[in-house]
């Protein structure tokens, strides 16, 4: 066995041999054998690619090869002087004087340790430490040889990569193959809301949506079996909260460390993003289905390569039976020439907007539609066709028709335009409008009890003027006009409803509509078209056909009442001449009351007294004569002043001014007066309900020799209602137009007034039972400035004995 021994003063640790050799070798040759192992040695020490050095059991360095000197930064001679704790980082000494300890003990063999070296300049280096001990022939330690391996680099991106994992918001992890993580990264706590502690105490399933764990479970059987790369898997873990988030995983297996490495990121959020636009591709779709317009795709040559389901609607063909023929082969020739045109320009980036054409529908009917259209590219911006919508004007334009035909026939109507030609106008409008063969204005002739034609389209030369029967099963105008409101037959042969008159053969008719001309007062006809088509009116048509009615109707009333006008504007001058001369007779009585009456009294009175001053024994009857004609004038002139201004209204309100005012004329027709004044009727229309009642009850005192009358003033709702009626010998309708024909207007002037603010006026009587007459005013407030409530001045009231005193 070969032995080393330990270096004497000045040496530079080389072994020397220090005995024979023991199994049989001759001495030289085993001491050549020697030199040349160790001349090896020293040859790979000097040139190794680490760091080596070889220390003395106490620590001290005997030898280091170049590679080491420049690690630490330091030279060989400086290091020889100096022991291996000495250029050791303080917080490793332990560790090296540990393990040098329990190698001398024979306690430790070869192994390795991460630790740092202090640099000359004072930085610490991260090193790999392989330390083995050298024995000599006896099996005793005498040196450790030391391989040190530069970290420094390795730590640098060891710490770059924990700073990133530290700092990613990816979730990176090792999971054992237990399941259980043994490392997470803090974005874990972050995502999850769980802490990297509680991460590590649970099983990763644990932590897998209930739904996700057996696919979760089969892919990590797989990972670990086939030593393969997972990407793109993914799974949702539940949050602290409860709720969950989607993770997208890449991993791979270490067998050899029985760990997985993973790394995962949060798509919640993209997750939810593709289900909203899962969810609009959805609603975008179902919008399209269910859209009422046409929504539709074409190729460059201008072919359906997609229609909705509104096709079925507007075109009634499947959307199957459009995709792959031209659009223009739906148009009508003059409209696909043009249709051609704007798709060429459609191409060429010219989008189209609100362009209207017709189309021809399967079932050979026509369909008006208003399009728009863009050119459609693809990525790359060349042409792919076009694309739009369409909506189905047809029924707007023909409703568009229809309102400018009422206006048309309104416009005639208020310009005075003679009834005949207006009636004519109408059922001219009404064909063409309705695009039906005949139309016609059935009047009734109420002296005849028939319907005239009065106007028609399509009729034969000469119908104009004949008449039909009014009898409701006559026909269906006449049941229309019999039973009012709309009549609507689709088909007269299976129809038994109604006689088939033998106009109905002679025009060729086979469906119908007709509305009455309802007037405000009665009906005037009938308004009707027919088709020579099998044809169902529709609910818009029908009520076009009414509204054409009402404006022959209005036109009609307003011919009537325009006469009517005239007559009552005749007599509304009558009655305003009339009234001119009642004023004047008033004057003239008011006149006649102050100079025949009160002023001849007061004369008389005055030469009574003259006469008794100039004798004053003589008659005494003269001054009892004087004062009672002073005290007539005295009556004379308050009558007057009452008649002219009705004092107690204003100071002690409504009740007491009619009840004065009865009282003076109770006396003067010799009857009792019943009065009952509601409080909540006053302050609205007061002065005019107190003329009406002084003017009725003057004529109940002039004209009714009644014993008794009564005055009622109520507030009903939303009206005030002044009921005054007597007992008398009432009067007869020849009795009251001959009044008024003689100048007695006052019950007309009386009904004007009230009917002036919006009310009525009623008058019932008959011969021997009496008089009832009702005025029925609107409750409006108006600006009171009469005493509904007797005033202070009440008490005073026997100041103004209104009806002659006391």
């Amino acid at each position: 066995m070969r032995v080393f021994r330990g270096p004497s003063a000045g040496e530079q640790s080389v072994p020397e041999p220090t005995s024979a050799s023991e199994n049989g070798v001759h001495p030289e040759l085993e001491l050549h054998d020697q030199d040349r192992r160790l001349e090896r040695f020293r040859t790979i020490f000097e040139h190794a690619v680490t760091g080596m050095a070889v220390i003395c059991l106490n620590g001290r360095f005997l030898r280091v090869n170049p590679l080491f000197c420049e690690l630490l930064g330091r030279s060989e001679e400086e290091l020889l002087k100096l022991d291996l704790f000495d250029v050791l980082d303080e917080s490793d000494r332990a560790i090296a004087r540990d393990r040098n300890g329990r190698r001398v003990a024979g306690e430790l063999g070869s192994g390795q340790v991460d630790l740092r070296f202090i640099h000359a300049d004072g930085h610490a280096i991260w090193t790999r430490v392989m330390d083995a001990p050298m024995e000599d022939n006896d099996g005793g330690i005498i040196y450790t040889l030391l391989q040190v391996l530069d970290l420094s680099e390795q730590r640098r991106l060891e710490e770059t990569t924990s700073r990133l994992y530290e700092l990613s918001s990816d979730l990176f992890c090792t999971l054992g193959f237990d399941g259980y993580f043994k490392t997470v990264n803090p974005a874990w706590e972050s995502v999850l809301g769980y802490t990297a502690e509680q991460m590590l105490m649970r099983p990763m399933l644990d932590f897998v949506h209930p739904e996700d764990r057996a696919r979760t479970a089969r892919e990590s059987g797989r990972l670990k079996r086939a030593d393969e790369v997972t990407i793109s898997f993914e799974s949702r873990f539940r949050t602290k909260g409860g709720a969950y988030r989607w993770l997208l995983w890449s991993a791979h297996v270490s067998p050899e460390e029985r760990l997985v490495y993973g790394v995962a990121k949060d798509v919640t959020e993209r997750k939810r993003g593709e289900e909203r636009l899962r969810e609009s591709e959805r609603k975008y779709r179902d919008l399209v289905e269910t859209s009422s317009d046409l929504i539709w795709s074409l190729d460059a040559q201008g072919r359906f390569t997609f229609v909705n389901r509104a096709a079925r609607r507007i075109y009634g063909y499947e959307p199957e039976e459009m995709l792959g023929r031209a659009a223009t082969d739906f148009a009508l020739p003059a409209e696909a020439k043009r249709n051609r045109g704007l798709f060429r320009q459609i191409l060429r980036g010219r989008p189209v907007f609100s362009n209207e054409t017709e189309h021809v529908r399967k079932d050979g009917s026509l369909v008006r539609l208003s399009y728009n259209a863009i050119v459609l590219h693809d990525a790359d911006g060349n042409v792919l066709g076009a694309t739009g919508t369409a909506t189905d004007v047809t029924e707007r334009r023909r409703s568009e028709a229809r309102q400018a035909a009422v206006a048309e026939l309104g416009r005639r109507a208020l310009e005075g335009t003679d009834p005949e030609a207006l009636t004519q106008s109408a059922v001219t409008l009404v064909a063409e409008t309705l695009g039906v063969e005949h139309s016609a204005v059935m009047e009734f002739v109420a002296e005849e009890n028939v319907l005239k034609l009065s106007a028609g389209v399509g009729w034969p030369e000469g119908s104009l003027g004949r008449r039909f029967p009014s009898s409701p099963n006559a026909s269906l105008a006449a049941f229309t006009f019999q039973h009012g409101g709309v009549g609507v037959v689709e088909d007269f042969i299976e129809d038994q409803r109604f006689e088939h008159p033998p106009s109905l053969e002679l025009l060729g008719a086979m469906s119908a509509v007709t509305v009455a001309i309802e007037g405000n007062e009665r009906r005037f006809g009938v308004l009707g078209v027919a088709s020579a088509q099998r044809r169902s009116f529709s609910l818009d048509e029908v009520n076009f056909l009414q509204s054409m009615a009402n404006v022959l109707a209005t036109a009609i009333d307003r011919k009537q009442s325009e006469a009517q006008l005239d007559q009552l504007a005749a007599t509304r001058g009558r009655l305003v001449a009339q009234t001119l001369a009642a004023e004047d007779r008033a004057r003239r009585a008011i006149s006649e009351v102050l100079h025949d009456h009160a002023l001849q009294d007061l004369l008389a009175s005055r030469q009574d007294l003259v006469e008794v001053l100039e004798d004053p024994n003589g008659d005494p009857e003269r001054v009892v004569r004087a004062r009672e004609g002073i005290e007539r004038a005295v009556r004379l002139l308050r009558d007057a002043v009452f008649n002219l201004h009705p004092v107690v209204l204003e100071h002690a309100g409504l009740a007491a001014a009619i009840r004065a005012v009865a009282d003076h004329q109770g006396r003067r027709g010799g009857f009792e007066c019943d009065i009952e004044v509601d409080r909540q009727a006053t302050g609205v229309h007061d002065e005019l309900i107190l003329s009406l009642a002084r003017e009725l009850l003057t004529n109940a005192a002039k004209h009714a020799q009644a014993r008794q009358v009564r005055v009622r003033v109520r507030r009903q709702d939303k009206e005030i209602t002044l009921e005054v009626a007597d007992d008398g010998r009432g009067m007869d309708q020849r009795r009251r137009a001959r009044a008024l024909s003689e100048g007695h207007i006052g019950l007309a002037s009386s009904a004007e007034r009230v009917e002036a603010v919006c009310g009525s006026f009623e008058l019932d009587s008959r011969q021997g039972y009496g008089t009832v007459v009702t005025a029925k005013l609107p409750a409006r407030r108006v600006a009171a400035h009469r005493a509904d409530v007797p005033r202070q001045r009440v008490a005073q009231i026997s100041e103004y004995p209104l009806a002659g005193g006391r």
